[in-house]
Order: structure tokens, then C-alpha cells, then sequence
């Protein structure tokens, strides 16, 4: 077995006939050695990527698949395959006999892209023997095991989802499942497929997972958790091993390095970091932390701009936070790393990230993601209040200057798909004034797949929809749900919903839920042109909130 779909299994045979029939529509195609890659079948994903390798091209992998990615994108390739306008498709023309050849070691192989948090994403090369050596390390510290399905919450665009997901279980002969687990509820459906598996996942989805009896019994078919893109918290790490019990390995490292170093939390005290198999650390006089890998491209020592501590001869270290977020407000030095360390301190915190603002002045702003006790201090003493202290534990250790001026609550960080915190979500929700406030939801996350379209949303505080609905407990009113649902779907489907006649009415409408400011949903989009109806559902991983469906004259 090489691969499950939802139980279904998809043998070696039959990835071997789709790579070679791949390579055959690859040779067949005049380009050069760049190729963009984007497929959420991690089954043709995988058979398409091989057949670029044994075809002697290097594969680049975006992230997603959005108008302005394919634009940026096809200014470095000569082609593309998958999910995209324009791609090279799966014909009738990929026929004969195909030249195939492996590639030597010094290869470049894949090229990944930084998730663009303080800019336009970067992209890193990676040579065969980069992965080969990441591989055998991982394998080294925790084989797969025969029996196990490998599910995955993270996409395999990125350099984490590719190694865990994708080629280690091709390397080590386990089945992986087809289907991506979006949210939590796909999760829970295809991990009832199979005995065992292990799951591929991120912070931003393991601080959501339900703590219920149900989730409990699933539980225990996940022999292990892996979790990267991030530093997961403490608590939501212990939360979850003593939950579901079993171990969730934390994986440390970036785009650039690759795997750096590993933990797993314990009860009694912060976890150390601890060097994954074939990586050399050490640190400077400053603390930053220097390695040499060989998931690096050369053998010189490379420089990562975090700070550690070592915790005592070969115990591992901790990490400090990042040294390239230093700020400086009215001419004091902050460190933002500082500010949200003292935040997480706090009873009332679960995660919080600092940020600076710059308009007539900089200006310091915390979005924060509460802890339960938080919540419920915010539910007795009113967020006012809430705040007012949490800016008084902070003015025992930091200037009244560069203080917080600005503050935003949130169910959860707004993630990428990456599992990474990028500087324009986050100043997203800063983007409004007093004077302009907002009539449109955060969208953190667009991922549109043909006449199917998924958005991450974020509801703002200051919505302008709020004004007297109503001032105690603002909740948001059905028609302007209504209203977005077809303002997304003319920016998800433009070109199909131009097809479409003159709206005649809605149908089947259900508000089933209160949706409320600071919540983070999922608005599920589905058009049928041919039959003129556009569906919507607002629903979070467990709860469904509202649902309706558009109607529309055919021409």
C-alpha cells in the first residue's frame, strides 16, 4: 500500500502507471527545468513531483494556488502541473516510452517559499541529499510503523507537510491518506477509518482539538502527534498528551535550515530542545544559536536568529525568542519577544503576539488569544477591565511609553495554512479607524478549488453591523450574513458568476447560531452554475451557524 482514500487502499502499481504516464506528458512538453507544483491530492501530488525528478526538473512548491501566487510564480517557470489555470494537463497525449533517469545527490530537487511574513516570500532551493539526510534522520528518531496510516492536518506545499507527510512514508513503505484534514470534523471522520495512524498537525489546529469524550476514543487510534511550524504552548501540549494520551514531538527548525531539533513536554518543567541526529549546534557570545547540518546546502556554520539557553551539559537548550524584533517607540528600544513573554505569564493569557503599528506615530498592539480562566474574566469584568490589568502587570516591567495602545481579543491567532503568523494578518485586524470601521470580515485564509471555495474569517470588534445589534451582547444580523455570502462568492467565482441571470430569490435559510464579535469561522462557498444556485454554510469544525442557498434565472 502506498496510499489510503478514506480506507481505500492505492497500491505501488498504480503510483508507478501515473508517474510514468506523467513523465511521459512532462517530456512531451518543451520547457525548462523549473516546473510549478500545486495539487491537494497528495496521491497525484506525489506521482506528479516524482515524475519531475526522474524527468530531471526541479519542482516548485507555493504554498497556494491564488491568482497573485500562479502570477509571481510563472515569472520563474516554464510550466506547471496540478491544480492551475494553464496547467499541463492528464491527456490522452502522455503516450509512449519516456526517458527516465535519477537524480544525482547535488540535484536541486524542490524549491519551498517562506511564508512571507515580513514580505514577498522567498524562495529556498533543496537538493536531493538535503531531504534524503532530513529523512533518514526522522526515521532514525521515530520510524513509522507498518500498521500505522500517516493523516495530516498540514499541506504538503510546505517543506514540514512534504517531509512528514509525503516522502517519508515513501521512503519508509507506510501508507499515507489522500485526502487532506482540513478541519476538525474531517478529521475525526477519516481517523475512524483506521487503527492506527499517526497525525501530522500544527499549533494552530492541536489548540482547537475538543476535549470530549468522543475525541478521547478517537484518540487513542493516533499512536503519536507531530506538530512544527511553530512553538507549541506548554499547557496545550501537557492538555493534550494527558487527554488523548499520547506523545505530541515538537519539531524546531525553518524553510531555510530544515529540522533543527526536537522535544516532547513533561509535567514537571519546560521541555528542552534536543538536537535532531547529524546536527552540530552551538551559540555566540549573543546567544544565537550557529548549526551545521547536512539539511543545509554547504557545510559552514549558518546563523539562526533565535536566542537560546543551554540547560547544562548536553541537556538541550531553551529557546529565548527571536532576535530581529526590536522596536523603537518614542526613541525606547522594545523587544517585542520581552512583551508578549510577560503576557504569556499571565493567568488570563493563553498566546499572545506584539506588533507594531506605524501611522503620525508608532504605536504598540497585542492581539491575544485568552485563556479559559481569561474568558472568564472577561465574561464577569467586562473586557474593559480585563484589559486594565493586563496593562498593569506590564507596567511593572516596561515603560509607560511603550506600552500597548492597542489591543484585539481573538478566539484563535489568525494561522496561515502554514501554520505560520503573518505580519498582514495581524495588522489586519488593525487596518480600520474610529472613523472607518469595518463592514467585511478578516479573511486569513481564501482557498478556492473550481466552483468550491472555503474562506477563513475572522468577525472584528468594531464591525460597523453591530451599532444597536445590540450594545450589551452585539451579535451579527442574518442579512448582513446573507450580504457576504454573495460579496465572497463575486470574488471567489468572478468569472463564473458573470454567467449567472438575475437573482430570484433564497432558499432553504437556517440561523442555527449566534455569531457574536472576536469569532473565527469558516464560510463554506458552492456554486452551480448550470443549475443557477449558490449554496453558503458559516460553521465552525463542530458547530454549524447558518446556511442558506442563492437562486438565480438560467439564460
Amino acid at each position: 500500500m502506498v496510499a489510503v482514500d478514506r480506507g481505500q487502499v492505492l497500491r505501488r502499481e498504480q503510483l508507478l502507471t501515473r508517474v510514468r504516464y506523467w513523465c511521459a506528458c512532462i517530456q512531451q512538453h518543451d520547457s525548462g527545468s523549473l516546473w510549478g507544483l500545486y495539487n491537494p491530492d497528495a496521491f497525484e501530488f506525489s506521482a506528479q513531483l516524482l515524475a519531475l525528478w526522474l524527468s530531471g526538473k526541479t519542482a516548485c512548491l507555493p504554498g497556494d494556488n491564488l491568482p497573485e501566487t500562479r502570477a509571481a510564480l510563472l515569472e520563474r517557470v516554464s510550466a506547471v502541473l496540478g491544480d492551475w489555470e494553464g496547467a499541463v494537463t492528464d491527456s490522452a497525449n502522455g503516450q509512449g516510452v519516456p526517458s527516465l533517469s535519477l537524480p544525482a545527490a547535488d540535484a536541486l530537487v524542490v524549491e519551498v517559499y517562506t511564508s512571507g511574513s515580513t514580505g514577498a516570500p522567498k524562495a529556498i532551493g533543496k537538493k536531493l541529499r538535503q531531504l534524503t539526510a532530513e529523512l533518514q534522520a526522522h526515521a532514525q528518531h521515530w520510524p513509522y510503523q507498518p500498521d500505522e496510516v500517516v493523516l495530516s492536518t498540514v499541506s504538503h506545499q510546505h517543506i514540514y507537510g512534504l517531509l512528514f507527510r509525503i516522502l517519508r512514508p515513501l521512503a519508509e513503505g507506510v501508507p499515507f491518506e489522500r485526502r487532506l484534514c482540513h478541519y476538525l470534523e474531517d478529521l475525526y471522520i477519516t481517523s475512524q477509518c483506521y487503527g492506527q495512524s499517526t497525525l501530522i498537525s500544527s499549533p494552530s489546529h492541536l489548540e482547537r482539538l475538543p476535549q470530549t469524550p468522543e475525541w478521547q476514543m478517537l484518540g487513542r487510534r493516533w499512536q503519536r502527534v507531530f506538530s512544527s511550524a511553530a512553538p507549541l504552548s506548554r499547557q496545550t501540549s501537557l492538555r493534550n498528551q494527558t487527554f488523548f494520551g499520547m506523545p505530541i514531538v515538537e519539531i524546531y527548525g525553518s524553510s531555510e535550515t530544515g529540522g533543527i531539533a526536537w522535544r516532547i513536554q513533561r509535567p514537571e518543567q519546560e521541555a528542552c530542545w534536543t538536537p535532531l541526529a547529524g546536527v552540530t549546534l552551538r551559540s555566540d557570545q549573543n546567544q544565537l544559536l550557529e548549526l551545521r547540518s547536512p539539511h543545509l546546502p554547504d557545510t559552514g556554520w549558518y546563523t539562526q536568529p533565535d536566542r537560546i539557553e543551554w540547560q547544562g551539559e548536553g541537556s538541550g537548550f531553551l529557546l529565548l525568542g527571536r532576535t530581529d524584533r526590536i522596536a523603537k517607540i518614542e526613541g525606547k528600544r522594545l523587544s517585542l519577544t520581552a512583551m508578549e513573554q510577560a503576557l504569556n505569564s499571565l493567568g488570563e493569557v493563553e498566546k499572545a503576539h506584539a506588533l507594531v503599528l506605524s501611522g503620525r506615530r508608532d504605536e504598540v498592539a497585542v492581539v491575544l488569544q485568552l485563556s479559559r480562566w481569561g474568558q472568564q474574566q472577561r465574561q464577569a469584568l467586562g473586557q474593559h477591565e480585563l484589559l486594565r490589568g493586563l496593562k498593569a502587570a506590564l507596567a511593572r516591567q516596561f515603560e509607560a511609553v511603550v506600552l500597548p495602545r492597542r489591543w484585539r481579543i481573538v478566539e484563535v491567532l489568525p494561522w496561515n495554512s502554514q501554520g505560520k503568523l503573518t505580519q498582514q494578518a495581524l495588522q489586519a485586524l488593525f487596518a480600520h479607524t474610529a472613523t472607518a470601521r469595518p463592514a467585511l470580515p478578516l479573511t486569513i485564509q481564501c482557498d478556492v478549488t473550481g466552483n468550491e471555495a472555503c474562506l477563513q474569517l475572522q468577525i472584528p470588534d468594531e464591525l460597523l453591523y453591530f451599532d444597536g445589534h445590540f450594545d450589551q451582547a452585539p451579535i451579527l444580523p442574518g442579512v448582513v450574513q446573507v450580504h457576504w455570502a454573495q460579496y465572497f462568492a463575486k470574488e471567489c467565482f468572478a468569472e463564473q458568476f458573470g454567467t449567472l441571470g438575475a437573482f430570484v430569490g433564497l432558499e432553504r435559510v437556517k440561523f442555527q447560531q449566534l455569531l457574536r464579535p472576536s469569532m473565527a469561522l469558516e464560510l463554506l462557498l458552492q456554486l452551480e452554475p448550470d443549475k443557477g444556485y449558490l449554496t453558503f454554510q458559516y460553521r465552525t469544525a463542530t458547530v454549524p451557524f447558518s446556511s442558506g442557498r442563492f437562486r438565480y434565472v438560467v439564460e
